[in-house]
């Protein structure tokens, strides 16, 4: 027993910051307890009911002598309010309706003559349709912006230079992520 108390006496003396705490709180500790232990505390709080009426009446009497000095302001209050405080306008916030297509959709090509071979142009139109069709079934579900900026594109955390489904993702802004496919550049808004 002696050496686990020498044991304990070591560690408090090695530190006399922790020491001076501890023997402050002790201190406060004692002092509130004696404090305690020799007032006559009541264990129990009780209004002296002639005592309580007698206030009463001299408060009463007081409150009559400063009604008369004071003027009387009377508040009308209102039973309804005029306008429903939490009603969003929804003018005020328009919705951004996107085409939504099906996969049992068409797939929409341009017209091909066939005894006149298609010019760059058209295969180039044909290209972006193409590519615009396959970026319709990825779908921005969020964006991060910060140091690194990401993207929730359907249920995957993607970043600057990551791809997902042959799309490249280039720019991340907010509410929408530029994307790129060959020559391409798709953009994806929520």
């Amino acid at each position: 027993m002696a050496v686990d108390l020498s044991h304990i006496r070591d560690q408090l003396l090695a530190d006399k910051k922790q020491l001076g705490i501890l023997a402050t709180l002790a201190v406060v500790g004692l002092l509130l307890w004696g404090r305690m232990a020799l007032q006559d505390v009541p264990k129990t709080a009780m209004a002296d009911p002639a005592k309580t009426a007698a206030g009463t009446k001299a408060k009463s009497a007081a409150k009559k002598q400063d009604d008369t000095r004071r003027e009387v302001v009377e508040i009308a209050l209102y039973d309804a309010m005029d306008r429903n405080v939490f009603w969003v306008n929804p003018e005020l916030y328009p919705r951004i309706e996107k085409p939504h297509k099906s996969k049992g959709d068409p797939v929409v090509t341009p017209p091909v003559n066939p005894n006149k071979p298609p010019s760059d142009e058209e295969v180039a139109r044909a290209h972006r349709l193409a590519v615009q069709q396959e970026a319709e079934s990825l779908v921005l579900q969020s964006t991060i912006l910060g140091s690194r900026p990401r993207a929730f594109i359907n249920n995957t955390l993607l970043g600057a230079g990551e791809t997902i489904d042959g799309f490249r993702v280039v720019k991340i802004d907010l509410r929408k992520v530029s994307l790129q496919k060959g020559d391409v550049i798709i953009v994806l808004e929520m």
